[in-house]
């Protein structure tokens, strides 16, 4: 009874998966080791199972499971891989950075505000982008490569 309710409304159909993506994404920091493969499979049999299934109420619940799954699965894609170096490599030490101003720089009052991307810290590349704060005297733009020491904070 509760289910056909669910099911019957649109607005209430949609509710429950839109909770059950959030659901998904939440408990998604539990399966991050589980392999790829297994949440390909397990999402292409529930699709097959819901084209199948000619009963609305469990052909929901089929879908609802597709969904969460599916949330689980968006959270794995959003991790950075273990092993790669991110930014974060280089914090708490004074360091050599380079790398490329990848936006529009921000001039405010005595300031500029840079986004350094494709960013390399003592000749290595790593994950991740900087934001410089930098006295507005250097003329940068968009584009332009800049080297720089500094000490990276968090």
């Amino acid at each position: 009874m509760f289910l056909e309710k669910i099911v019957e409304s649109k607005s209430k159909s949609f509710a429950a998966l839109l909770a059950m993506f959030c659901f998904g994404v939440f408990f998604g920091p539990f399966v991050l080791l589980v392999p790829m493969l297994l949440f390909v499979v397990t999402l292409c049999v529930l699709l097959i199972l819901i084209a199948l299934i000619p009963f609305l109420n469990l052909r929901f619940i089929f879908f609802a499971s597709f969904i969460f799954i599916f949330g689980m699965f968006r959270y794995t894609q959003s991790e950075i891989p273990y092993g790669v170096k991110t930014v974060e490599f280089g914090t708490s030490q004074t360091i050599r950075v380079s790398g490329f101003v990848g936006s529009e720089i921000e001039r405010k009052n005595q300031r500029q505000t840079i986004t350094i991307k494709q960013v390399s810290i003592a000749d290595e590349s790593v994950f991740g982008n900087v934001l410089l704060k930098a006295p507005i005297d250097q003329l940068l733009h968009y584009g332009d490569k800049i080297t720089f020491s500094c000490k990276l904070t968090k």
